[in-house]
């Protein structure tokens, strides 16, 4: 009776191992778009000129080309959710970092703030030399990766740091965290989007809170004087 038993948990143990390695090569399976809502910051007044830098993506090297990545169980007896090697990419190819130094420097014009791109394309840039900067916003991303499994999750961690208008001086810096996780129960780009949706709208609310607030307000101004 025990050496059925033995074949069995050995059989098991190599389709473990078949199941596992087979997920080795990434597969791209479905492209997303970044998307946020509407920024609920308070709009004010507050008169600064901020030049956001270009956001460094500060990723593992080997999370850098994707978005996300699903967990599955391995095949049907085993239910513990694993890496799976299907990736989830951003639908057009665009550069993670740069997409979220737009989305940093929108959060900044909705609370009032003139922001400027130094990314932005040739035209504008002879108006951007004409401004003079109070302070500059440069930012990496720690962590962007959404987990669908049998709940989905979208995990954003950005580190913001402000410096003085010629990029020397260190003024302010804040983390932001946010995530969102939910059922999602047919797995599609248009859910999975919803989810990042909403996690990216807590981290933009949340920054917009910290450039409203007076403390940041007077790191801008102070050193532009």
């Amino acid at each position: 009776m025990k050496i059925p038993n033995v074949y069995l948990l050995t059989a098991l143990f190599v389709c473990c191992l078949i199941a596992l390695s087979s997920c080795a090569s990434p597969r791209t399976i479905m492209p997303v778009s970044i998307l946020h809502d509407r920024i609920d910051g308070t709009p004010s007044v507050r008169g600064g000129i901020i030049l956001v830098k270009p956001f460094l993506d500060g990723r593992p090297r080997s999370q850098r080309p994707y978005i996300g990545e699903t967990h599955e169980p391995p095949f049907p007896p085993i239910l513990i959710p694993v890496p799976s090697g299907r990736f989830i990419v951003e639908r057009n190819g665009a550069n993670v970092a740069l997409v979220l130094t737009s989305c940093f420097a929108e959060a900044l014009k909705e609370i009032g703030y003139t922001s400027l791109l130094s990314t932005a394309p040739s035209p504008l840039q002879s108006e951007i030399a004409s401004l003079s900067p109070n302070a500059v916003l440069e930012g990496e991303i720690k962590e962007f990766w959404l987990t669908p499994s049998w709940t989905t999750k979208h995990l954003i961690r950005v580190q913001l740091k402000l410096y003085d208008k010629e990029g020397n001086d260190l003024l302010w810096e804040k983390e932001i965290r946010a995530e969102h996780s939910e059922f999602v129960g047919v797995w599609s780009s248009a859910a999975f989007e919803e989810v990042i949706k909403k996690a990216l709208a807590k981290a933009l609310n949340q920054a917009a809170n910290e450039f409203v607030s007076d403390d940041f307000k007077r790191k801008v101004c102070e050193k532009s004087k």
